[in-house]
């Protein structure tokens, strides 16, 4: 008796089985990663592919998003993601970055934060 896969082609480097795209995690792994990878372009054109993919997929529903977002304690809620990075840090964490390495570099010239 002849399996059900008898009418399909014979795999070929331009034709793989369709078993083994189906069953191949690692394989839907690279193909779902390839819209954010970078070749031989530089650091700043790498950087800006990633950081775009990243912000055009970013919705508070992604179940990554949550992930990030629940590490970030009690003060954490899924209502507390309106944009994109208020899953990295939690408010008092932010502030100290603020206060220690931002601000400190801020000088005021008639109204208008200048960097220093």
């Amino acid at each position: 008796e002849a399996s059900p896969w008898h009418k399909c082609p014979k795999p070929s480097p331009t034709f793989p089985n369709p078993l083994f795209l189906m069953e191949n995690p690692v394989l839907q792994l690279v193909q779902s990663l390839a819209p954010a990878v970078s070749y031989k372009e530089s650091n700043v054109e790498t950087n800006r592919k990633v950081w775009n993919n990243y912000a055009k997929d970013w919705r508070p529903d992604q179940d990554w998003v949550i992930k990030m977002a629940s590490n970030l304690g009690e003060e954490w809620t899924t209502q507390g993601l309106e944009h994109v990075g208020d899953e990295w840090s939690d408010r008092a964490s932010l502030n100290q970055v603020l206060d220690d390495w931002i601000l400190p570099h801020l000088t005021v010239n008639g109204g208008e934060g200048c960097v220093a």
